[in-house]
């Protein structure tokens, strides 16, 4: 599974059910999906900062998430 975890700036009501734990996130309630790919809310362990965790299988035929992740660091790099 790859993940891509991005922070959400906005707060969501809804009633949580535990999904996993990775590294220093715990992943809760499914948030969206696509093709491709589903998103999580994740919350940090430490901080309680919510964030969206975008999940794609390994197997996928299409890395889009690695794509997507190159293309968010690079408009990070340009514009901030």
């Amino acid at each position: 599974m790859i993940i891509l975890i991005l922070k959400i700036s906005y707060i969501i009501k809804m009633e949580v059910k535990k999904f996993f734990q990775f590294k220093n996130y715990k992943l809760y309630n499914k948030i969206g999906s696509g093709a491709f790919s589903e998103v999580f809310l994740a919350i940090k362990d430490k901080s309680d900062d919510a964030y969206a965790a975008k999940l794609e299988p390994v197997n996928s035929k299409h890395k889009l998430l690695e794509y997507e992740f190159k293309l968010l660091r690079y408009l990070a790099f340009v514009y901030f």
